[in-house]
């Protein structure tokens, strides 16, 4: 690994080798127990705390296969011919059972998330502003996330629902909540605007301080 990563220490892991044709496979599993994950809740983890994950790819075969599981939390299939990496299919699936191995090209992200920080998020992505990452943004495909708790932009959501698709060069992102429904457009180039389309915006209610003004006044005013 040349790029940095999230991930720190040292842990215990078991190696299989299955040597079959082309249906040979390396499988490497580990309760990550020793390493740190430097990722917001739900998928960061102290040293300490254990969570089953297996790392499975093919070592043969016309497409070369590869599978990763990260506890309850992560599932990811991809499929690529040799050499052809960003041409692939995939799936990544989060807390919402096994990935699914698509049939057309590109990657797609689905499933739940029970809370999201944006904030806490892109404090911890920040050292890897310099990573390039055209090949993933011509690889990504579309996402649909549901997602418990969001918080971010000073306003918190519940049960946020986002669509994403890569349009361009724009993300093109839906919003779906009890609190706010809409699009979102946000361009590469950030000399550009933000679009903004709402279909609706629920404001909290405002505290009804009135009455108790008026208390407080007529009380000191009779102490008067």
């Amino acid at each position: 690994m040349t790029q940095p990563l999230p991930i720190s220490g040292t842990l215990p892991y078991r190696l299989n080798l299955i040597l079959e044709g082309a249906d040979s496979q390396l499988r490497v599993s580990s309760s990550l127990k020793g390493a740190t994950v430097a990722l917001p809740a739900p998928f960061g983890k102290a040293a300490a705390e254990a969570r089953a994950t297996q790392w499975r790819m093919s070592l043969g075969g016309r497409e070369q296969r590869y599978w990763l599981d990260y506890a309850d939390l992560l599932s990811l299939t991809f499929a690529a011919s040799p050499g052809q990496f960003n041409q692939g299919r995939g799936e990544i699936r989060l807390a919402d059972g096994p990935a699914s191995l698509p049939t057309s090209q590109g990657l797609r992200v689905c499933g739940r998330v029970a809370e999201l920080d944006w904030s806490a998020w892109q404090a911890v992505l920040q050292p890897y502003a310099s990573v390039p990452i055209g090949d993933a943004q011509r690889l990504f495909k579309d996402a649909q996330l549901r997602i418990g708790r969001f918080s971010g932009f000073g306003i918190s959501l519940d049960t946020l629902e986002v669509a994403v698709q890569r349009e361009a060069a724009t993300w093109a992102v839906s919003l779906d909540s009890p609190q706010l429904k809409g699009q979102v457009g946000l361009p590469d180039a950030r000399e550009l605007p933000i679009a903004l389309t709402l279909d609706y915006l629920r404001l909290p209610a405002a505290e009804k301080k009135i009455a108790g003004l008026k208390l407080k006044f007529l009380i000191n005013l009779n102490l008067l």
